[in-house]
Formats: structure tokens, C-alpha cells, sequence
């Protein structure tokens, strides 16, 4: 009888052969000059994130009260992505980041029937939907006649966001006394039936600029659309579409600083 004995490689001898395997990638990548086309950029992005409200069967007053003190809020993103440089004009742009839009200044009032002996409270909710995104952006970049050190640039494109945290903070406020600070993650009943995947549109135009052969900085005021309406809310009372105005702050690095045509 034949007996088959399987052998583990070694942890070692595993990390060297990926290690190898990446740089033979690599070393053809760079034979076809693709590394040419290749920039890598850092952004961070305030965010001044809003959400439309839309009332199901039955959230007329809901919908009104949610319009009445809603606030817009200061979100941000954070993320890094990749550039493939198509032309001189031309580039392509994938990636990856973190943001975290959601709603401020929901107010509920409870009245109570015996005002006399326990006092009127007031109760304001700011919540935060965490997601993580990827962008799926097209950019076309030329120079301006009026500013020649700084390149023009229009980017548009789709976006998909995936949801993966909320929490809420709750500050109670009572006649007479102080405020006291509640804060935690969002139930399930509490934030209703969120969607976990959100898609959007992307719009933005700006400005880039040279710092060095290989050292670009990127200024872009953008636009957000989701066409998703993300969450669920006040016991499917009422929904939302979050729209969000951005800055796209951005220090991007090529591997080379070859010209392209």
C-alpha cells in the first residue's frame, strides 16, 4: 500500500516565495512601463453632509419635525487611492477611504402631564453612520490661460459605500437643571432597517499643481448624490438620502516623473 504524506512548508520559506512572486510582478510592470502611468495619493476631505427626508405612509408629522430642527453636519473622509495616467489629459482613479455622514440635531420634546411636578424635557439626538467607500472616478486635467502654474481639473464619476457602524449620542435637558450625555451604538429598533450598501454619484472640479517632478497637490470642491436612500428611521416612519459638498485635499506620488503624452 502506498501511503501519501502530506509536508507543510515552512512559514519562511512561504514569505520568500511570495516575496519573489511580487517582485517578478513588479519587474514586469516596470518592463512594460505601466509604472510610468502610476500615481498614488493621500487625501483628507471635510465633508458638509445634509440628508433629504422623506416620509413613508403615516410620517407627515415625523417628516416635519425631523425638517424643523435637523441640522447639516461637519463629516470628513479619509482614504488613499490609485491613478492611472490614460494620457497627458486623461486619468483613471480607484481606491479606498473612510467616512462617517449622518444626521445632527434630531429634537424630540416630552411633554409631561403634570408639568408642575416634574419639569419639561427636552431631548436632542446626533447620530453617525460609519462607512467605508470606493471611488470610480475619471478626471480630465488641462491648463488654464489665466493661472499657468496650476492645472484645471473636472473629475466625475460613481461611488459605493458600505456600511458598517452607527452611534448616537443623546443629550436630555431638563427645566431648570443641566444637560446630561448619552452616547452608545444605534439598535436595530433605534436606527430601523439601515442599508448596508449605499451608491452615489461624483462631481467635482479644481485644481492640481507640481511641487516636484514627482509631488503633486490636488484642491477639488466636489459634489456627493446617493441615489440610496441610506437609512430608515423613527420606526420606518420616515427615510433619508444623504448629500454631501466636499473639499478633496490630496498630496498625490508617481514612481517615476516620465512625461506623459
Amino acid at each position: 500500500m502506498l501511503i501519501l504524506k502530506s509536508t507543510k512548508m515552512n512559514p519562511g520559506k512561504k514569505f520568500f516565495l511570495l516575496t519573489v512572486f511580487l517582485l517578478t510582478v513588479f519587474q514586469s510592470f516596470s518592463q512594460l512601463r505601466l509604472t510610468d502611468h502610476l500615481q498614488f495619493a493621500l487625501h483628507f476631505d471635510p465633508i458638509y453632509s445634509n440628508s433629504k427626508v422623506f416620509a413613508n405612509p403615516g410620517g407627515e408629522a415625523v417628516k416635519t419635525d425631523r425638517d424643523k430642527h435637523e441640522k447639516a453636519k461637519i463629516a470628513t473622509a479619509i482614504g488613499l487611492t490609485v491613478s492611472y495616467l490614460v494620457s497627458k489629459n486623461f486619468k483613471f482613479t480607484v481606491g479606498g477611504y473612510y467616512t462617517n455622514p449622518g444626521e445632527k440635531d434630531i429634537r424630540t420634546n416630552s411633554a409631561i402631564a403634570d408639568t408642575s411636578s416634574v419639569p419639561f424635557v427636552t431631548t436632542k439626538k446626533v447620530r453617525l453612520y460609519k462607512y467605508f467607500g470606493a471611488p470610480f472616478l475619471l478626471t480630465y486635467t488641462f491648463t488654464p490661460p489665466w493661472k499657468k502654474t496650476w492645472l484645471f481639473c473636472i473629475t466625475g464619476g460613481l461611488y459605493a459605500e458600505k456600511y458598517y457602524d452607527a452611534t448616537e449620542k443623546i443629550y436630555t435637558k431638563e427645566a431648570g437643571s443641566g444637560t446630561t450625555v448619552a452616547k452608545g451604538k444605534i439598535s436595530i429598533a433605534q436606527r430601523g432597517s439601515l442599508a448596508s450598501f449605499a451608491v452615489g454619484g461624483y462631481l467635482g472640479a479644481g485644481y492640481e499643481r507640481q511641487l516636484s517632478k514627482k509631488i503633486q497637490l490636488r484642491i477639488i470642491p466636489y459634489y456627493k448624490y446617493y441615489f440610496t436612500k441610506v437609512f430608515v428611521a423613527n420606526a420606518g416612519a420616515t427615510n433619508s438620502r444623504l448629500k454631501n459638498i466636499g473639499l478633496n485635499l490630496s498630496v498625490g506620488y508617481r514612481i517615476t516623473h516620465k512625461v506623459i503624452r
